[in-house]
């Protein structure tokens, strides 16, 4: 999941700075679920889809591996907010058209990854 997560960071920002940004749009499906355009989280659809992927990828191995050792209180606060990271991370795929409600949930995923 390592390489797969660097392949499509690396595609993402050669994306950016080669391919003018209207045609990445059309071109990574901006028009099936418009996610392009807001701050800092303006990541095209697929590499969302690829960051939710590796993030339950992650997760699933970290918590098989605690659930297999010795269980703290320090890991279990741990995973609960790695899944709360993740969970609130899916709130970038919704893009209201009010815009009091997409800073509303704007500010709960740039709320829980300057968390993380």
């Amino acid at each position: 999941m390592f390489w797969v997560f660097l392949v499509a960071g690396a595609a993402t920002i050669l994306g950016y700075l080669l391919v003018p940004y209207a045609t990445l749009a059309k071109f990574t499906g901006n028009d099936i679920l418009e996610t392009m355009g807001r701050e800092f989280l303006e990541q095209p659809l697929l590499t969302k889809i690829g960051i939710v992927v590796v993030a339950l990828v992650f997760l699933f191995n970290l918590t098989m591996t605690m659930l297999k050792g010795r269980k703290t209180s320090i890991s279990l606060v741990l995973m609960i907010g790695l899944w709360g990271l993740a969970v609130f991370f899916l709130f970038s795929f919704y893009n209201p058209h009010n815009l009091v409600l997409d800073k509303y949930f704007w500010w709960w995923v740039g709320l829980s990854g300057s968390k993380a």
